[in-house]
């Protein structure tokens, strides 16, 4: 069942929910392993999640090419320490030349989690503004 909720436009709303948002992320990252991420890992398994949404399948070549993040070295520790912590898994192709990657449960479970604190800052802003 959905609620519906009114939020005012704004900008001292937007801000607390922001505020509150990032405190619940806060509590929520120091709460599991996930939380030793560091920028790169996190922009790494938003990017693989984001594109395996959209459909497309993406190659390790292809994320080792994404230079605004990092450099390809720094990319591939990252990609193997996502792996190691459980986070991305990697298949190889049928002739067996090619890498794919994708996002495993456990990190569908931590975006779940992440829109769960979203939701709640919302509807915490929405419901204490009334």
């Amino acid at each position: 069942m959905q609620k519906n909720i009114k939020l005012s436009k704004n900008k001292e709303n937007s801000h607390e929910i922001y505020l509150r948002f990032v405190n619940l992320i806060s509590a929520l990252q120091t709460s599991t392993p996930i939380h030793t991420l560091d920028a790169i890992e996190k922009e790494l398994i938003n990017h693989i999640e984001i594109q395996t949404r959209n459909g497309e399948q993406l190659l390790v070549t292809q994320l080792l090419e994404l230079n605004q993040i990092a450099s390809p070295a720094t990319l591939h520790q990252r990609l193997t320490r996502l792996k190691t912590m459980g986070l991305i898994s990697f298949k190889v192709g049928t002739d067996g030349r090619k890498k794919f990657v994708t996002t495993t449960q456990k990190t569908k479970r931590y975006f779940t989690a992440l829109g769960k604190c979203m939701m709640k800052a919302v509807y915490s802003a929405a419901t204490t503004k009334a």
